[in-house]
């Protein structure tokens, strides 16, 4: 009987319920995305905690590899680097393969682009070259089989050598360890066997520099070491490009960074066909994400607090003119046996109502933009955030009520 005279109560002042509702909405909506995006900022901190806590990044790069570089003096620089003891270097080179189609082979297209050859079929896969000290510093999980022997990081080149390749966690759903993928460079072709299949979201980090590859879930990756490549020049020419991470310990002078930079720069200086070797510090770079998306949450947060603030002041303003044009209404219900505590809690359920509509519009709003991928957890919290504030609005409006004078009611004074 009081959600009755409480939706009574609303529907003859429907225009104005229905501003407040939409308004609310809009404050709703703007405080689940400033929940998403402290998830989203969490989230990008606790990836960079998690690859570099403790570690100054940096990487090597050139403006051009010639075909006729030195292989014997390319080669005894990668040994040096992967050998000092006073840094760390990684190669995670995101390089794309040319795979063979095999049924469901759409899942794991990097473009949606296909090769003919020879009367076959190929298409762009996502892969990941590593060294050996990745797997050092980054551990994968493996649900299957075995991750890469030390043998098997080294460069091959011969036609006929199976390649040994660990996938990602899709992959598993339609091969197993010890199957084959044929893959294609532009002379040569290999087959690759599966030697193990990761657990399920393995992350990596991928290439720094690039807003949508800092970080990657390697579930429809391929992970492979130098012995992919057909040829030594795609080997340094990657290798040099496409991604690679020099790692000290944030406990390193910056002299003693500085030097080892330096004697790293010369070195590829001095290697025939390598032009204007360079390192790249990448610090800034892992502060992007976190940076954009503080900056998002400080326009939401204002936004959204602005918001609700101005319309539950305003709210609360119309409920206590309301209070004291309804004294006659009240009176007669007190005449009729009802009590103050009965008119209090009719006013409650008015503002839970329209707080409950606007958090139903919200919801959808959401389901619409996020469809299966709403976040249930964020949910429940828009819920409870909701819950209070449309307690704390009723707050100063339920005392008004409890404040009046019931004889002045009964007798219809003001």
């Amino acid at each position: 009987m009081k959600i009755k005279y409480a939706i009574k109560g609303l529907s003859r002042r429907f225009f104005y319920s229905f501003l407040i509702i939409l308004q609310l909405t809009f404050g709703f909506y703007s405080i689940y995305e400033n929940i998403n995006l402290n998830k989203s900022i969490n989230a990008e901190t606790s990836k960079v905690e998690r690859f570099f806590k403790d570690k100054l990044a940096y990487s090597l790069e050139v403006d051009h590899v010639s075909k006729n570089i030195n292989f014997s003096s390319m080669e005894k620089a990668f040994n040096k680097l992967e050998n000092s003891p006073d840094y760390t270097f990684l190669k995670n080179v995101l390089v794309t393969l040319y795979v063979k189609v095999f049924d469901n082979y759409n899942e794991f297209e990097r473009v949606r682009q296909k090769w003919t050859i020879d009367n076959e079929t190929y298409f762009i896969a996502n892969n990941m070259t590593i060294n050996k000290e990745y797997l050092n510093t980054y551990p994968l999980e493996v649900k299957e089989g075995r991750l890469f022997n030390d043998n098997e990081f080294k460069f091959v080149g011969k036609e006929n050598y199976k390649i040994p390749i660990v996938v990602g966690a899709n992959y598993g759903k339609y091969f197993k360890v010890g199957d084959e993928l044929d893959i294609r460079w532009l002379k040569s072709k290999f087959k690759c066997k599966i030697i193990g299949i990761l657990e399920k979201d393995q992350l990596s980090p991928g290439d720094i520099r690039e807003p949508d590859k800092r970080y990657i879930n390697l579930n429809n990756y391929i992970i492979s070491t130098d012995s992919i490549y057909d040829d030594r020049f795609s080997l340094y020419l990657y290798s040099l490009f496409n991604g690679n991470y020099i790692l000290f310990d944030k406990g390193t002078s910056q002299v003693e960074i500085d030097k080892n930079l330096k004697n790293i720069e010369e070195m590829f200086n001095n290697i025939k066909g390598v032009s204007y070797p360079g390192i790249r510090d990448l610090s800034s770079y892992m502060k992007q994400d976190t940076e954009v998306l503080e900056e998002q949450r400080r326009i939401v947060s204002v936004t959204s607090i602005t918001i609700i603030i101005f319309v539950c002041a305003t709210f609360i303003i119309s409920l206590l003119e309301a209070i004291n044009k309804r004294k006659f209404e009240y009176g007669i219900h007190i005449m009729s046996g009802g009590t103050l505590c009965d008119i209090a809690i009719i006013s409650y359920l008015e503002i839970f109502i329209l707080f409950l509509s606007s958090y139903a519009l919200t919801f959808t709003l959401i389901y619409r933009k996020y469809g299966a991928l709403i976040n249930i957890d964020n949910i429940i919290i828009l819920f409870i955030i909701m819950m209070f504030i449309s307690i704390i609005s009723a707050i100063i409006p339920l005392i008004k009520i409890f404040n009046l004078d019931i004889d002045h009611l009964i007798k219809g004074e003001e």
